[in-house]
């Protein structure tokens, strides 16, 4: 049985509190039991009524005590309980500033006992079989609030990686996440990696071996339509016999129009300008991560990262797709060069309908660098040429999973 299946609890002991009523009503039974004479039979069964009534009442009483404090209000289920311990945890910490974590990455917790001390919590949302506690780390003084939830063999809080790589999710064939040295990688057209984060749904492109969770944008919510385009870079090259910018560009990356772009990317504003794609309280979630930029040839067949790897970005929150990472994810067994039409098949990563950059740069030239078509295929344009970015972002391996199964319809949530 799995967390979404015994999110709600159902059954509660009732043996503590009523068995000694149960007892005296029994004794009761015994004691006042009629005797034979029509006088002391009516007298003795009013007093066995009044006996049983008053002893029904008290075993009414404890009961609905016992019950009260051994299980939640009704309808609440763990996850809500998580939530409400986060929420308590923000409202104490926002009223105890002091106490909060100074240090990138530094970690302080506080126990649900406390939160229901400090009259934070409602302790009937904390049934006495669990423990609790929230966990506030600090990503770059951004705060997350990550709720701990331990209720024995009934449920514990899972983290969303553990939920991503359950051996009942592994493939070694056909459509599926593969185990790869340690690091999982979703491959094939039909894959359950959908995760509803912000106002947009994110593809799972792998978990590291660092229990980090790497997602890549798939689409915005209907209420947005930010697609904006930008260039890879647009710089006048020197290696280039023109005087003008169009066809041009400088291909790395560390000096590029787009890293600059990725490092607002994520403070654009939506809709009507007052929202994010990202809002603050989950945007803790994501980690500064040092992408791979190594430039790679046309006919490079290399899926494992290690030609992009050979050199590396400085941490960044936002970065972009690899063309090793999207040539990995196609399940074509043709798909064996940087530049194949093939590698769009049985590949979800194709599937946007609108052209992105990749953050890998042409290594035959300095002026060219690689995107993904609409029809799905990698092909390589000037640096200088508008496109779309696809957003890739790392999530902190503390991220729990609240729900969801990955498809489409039901994509995972995290908390």
């Amino acid at each position: 049985m799995n967390n979404e299946e015994k999110n709600t609890e159902t059954n509660v002991s009732t043996s503590v509190g009523g068995g000694s009523a149960a007892s005296a009503i029994a004794d009761a039974i015994k004691k006042y039991r009629p005797t034979s004479g029509s006088g002391s039979s009516e007298s003795g069964m009013k007093k066995l009524l009044i006996i049983i009534i008053v002893l029904t009442i008290i075993l009414v009483i404890l009961l609905a005590i016992f019950s009260g404090a051994s299980k939640p209000k009704k309808g609440i289920t763990y996850s809500d309980r998580e939530d409400l311990m986060s929420d308590a945890a923000r409202k104490f910490f926002s009223a105890n500033k002091k106490y909060l974590p100074k240090t990138n990455g530094g970690t302080v917790e506080i126990s649900a006992q406390k939160l229901i001390n400090e009259s934070y919590l409602d302790a009937n949302y904390a049934p006495s079989t669990c423990t609790g506690k929230v966990v506030v780390q600090n990503n770059d003084d951004s705060f997350i609030y990550i709720p701990y939830l331990d209720c024995g063999s009934a449920y514990k809080t899972t983290q969303f990686y553990r939920k991503i790589t359950e051996n009942k999710n592994i493939v070694t064939s056909g459509n599926g996440l593969y185990n790869e040295d340690g690091t999982y990688v979703f491959k094939g057209d039909t894959v359950n990696n959908h995760v509803e984060l912000g106002h947009a749904t994110w593809r799972i492109v792998k978990v590291t071996s660092d229990n980090e969770v790497v997602l890549a944008l798939d689409k915005f919510d209907n209420n947005y339509n930010p697609y904006t385009t930008y260039p890879w870079d647009d710089r006048l090259n020197a290696d280039r016999d023109t005087d003008s910018a169009s066809g041009s560009g400088i291909n790395n990356f560390n000096i590029s129009r787009i890293k600059d772009s990725l490092k607002t990317y994520l403070d654009t504003p939506l809709g009507d300008g007052t929202e994010r794609l990202i809002d603050k309280n989950i945007r803790g979630h994501i980690v500064d991560h040092q992408y791979c930029i190594g430039k790679r040839g046309y006919d490079d067949g290399t899926k494992n990262m290690s030609v992009e790897c050979s050199e590396v970005s400085e941490p960044l929150e936002v970065g972009l797709l690899t063309v090793s990472e999207f040539m990995d994810a196609s399940l074509d067994g043709n798909c064996n060069r940087t530049v194949s039409d093939l590698c769009q098949n049985y590949n979800y990563l194709n599937e946007t309908g609108y052209n992105w950059w990749t953050i890998t740069a042409d290594g035959t030239n300095s002026y060219r660098a690689y995107y993904v078509s609409s029809n799905g295929s990698v092909s390589s344009s000037p640096a200088s040429t508008y496109r779309n970015i696809r957003p890739v972002i790392y999530l902190d391996s503390k991220t729990m999973f609240k729900s969801g199964n990955g498809t489409e319809d039901k994509p995972y949530k995290i908390k």
